[in-house]
């Protein structure tokens, strides 16, 4: 879900008006959650900022960035929770889900399904160190 919710608030950052550049943008996770979000912003020039678990943490770093003049629209600890920063600096289960049926949406209108836009994000963070092990 985290990745997910990542890439759709990515998508809709690169649609923005006037275009904002990616160097502007970040996204938090804490330390146990997936790192696929390091690989995405590596693959594609935002900043990944990793936190202590805990959504104090999240909110508190989100601050501090948002300080510094960047824009951080989400944050997320794997299976814990969604932090979507235009909304509220916590966790907030009802805006995952406006985000998540948005994407839903998005991906039907498209002809594609969450699992398939799963399954390309995963061969998008992984395809360049499995070819190195092979």
């Amino acid at each position: 879900m985290g990745i997910l919710l990542a890439h759709h608030i990515l998508q809709a950052y690169k649609r923005s008006q006037p275009p904002a550049p990616l160097s502007r943008l970040a996204m938090l996770s804490s330390v146990v959650s997936s790192k696929m979000l390091r690989s995405m912003a590596q693959r594609e020039g935002f900043r990944h900022v990793e936190t202590l678990t805990g959504f104090k943490w999240m909110g508190n770093r989100s601050l501090e960035l948002d300080g510094e003049g960047l824009v951080v629209p989400y944050a997320f600890e794997e299976a814990i929770g969604y932090m979507f920063t235009e909304i509220v600096r916590d966790k907030d289960g009802i805006a995952a889900a406006m985000v998540f049926l948005a994407l839903v949406a998005e991906l039907y209108a498209g002809g594609r399904t969450v699992i398939g836009l799963l399954e390309d994000l995963y061969q998008r963070s992984v395809a360049p160190v499995c070819v190195w092990l092979t």
